[in-house]
C-alpha cells in the first residue's frame, strides 16, 4: 500500500489585509477614490490573507498565486472576521456560494442598509480567524497573525 500523501506545509500567515474592492456612487457609477464614498453609494470591502514568502509578506490565493504548491489551499474558506471599530454605517457579509454568514466572510458590503444616508467616516477591521484552517489541512504557523484596519469617509 502507498504512503498517506501529506500536504505541504503552508507559508506562515502574517494578516488578513482590508482594501476596498468596490465603491460606487448613485445610479452604480464607479466612484475614483476608492475610501471615499457618496450619500446615495455604498462600498465593498474585501480582505486577502497575507503570509510571509522568502522574508516577504504576499498575497497567495487563486488572483495572487506567489506560493506556488499548496497555493490557495492556504487559506482560511471561510475567510476573516469582521468587525465595526467607529462609525455607524454597519455592515453585512458579501456571501458568495459556500461563504460562511454571520461577521465571517472574505467581503462585506456597507453600508448595512443598503446606501449611504448621511456623511462621516467609519473604520473597519478585519482579522484571520482564531481557528483559523487551511483549506486542505495543510500545516501552517500563525503565531504571528494580526489585524488590518481600513478608514473609508462619506461625502
Amino acid at each position: 500500500m502507498p504512503p498517506p500523501v501529506v500536504a505541504q506545509a503552508c507559508p506562515a500567515l502574517i494578516a488578513s489585509k482590508a482594501y476596498v474592492h468596490l465603491n460606487v456612487g448613485r445610479g452604480e457609477a464607479i466612484l475614483p477614490n476608492h475610501k471615499i464614498g457618496v450619500i446615495g453609494g455604498r462600498m465593498v470591502l474585501d480582505s486577502t490573507f497575507a503570509f510571509l514568502v522568502d522574508d516577504v509578506v504576499v498575497p497567495c490565493n487563486a488572483e495572487h498565486p506567489n506560493c506556488g504548491l499548496p497555493g490557495p489551499q492556504c487559506e482560511d474558506p471561510r475567510g476573516s472576521v469582521w468587525t465595526t471599530v467607529s462609525g455607524d454605517y454597519g455592515f453585512y457579509p458579501d456571501l458568495d456560494p459556500g461563504d460562511f454568514e454571520g461577521e465571517s466572510s472574505f467581503a462585506i458590503r456597507i453600508p448595512r442598509d443598503g446606501a449611504f444616508t448621511h456623511r462621516g467616516t467609519a473604520e473597519y477591521q478585519v482579522c484571520p480567524r482564531q481557528d483559523y484552517a487551511t483549506a486542505n489541512g495543510a500545516p501552517i504557523d500563525i503565531t504571528a497573525k494580526r489585524c488590518s484596519k481600513i478608514t473609508i469617509e462619506i461625502q
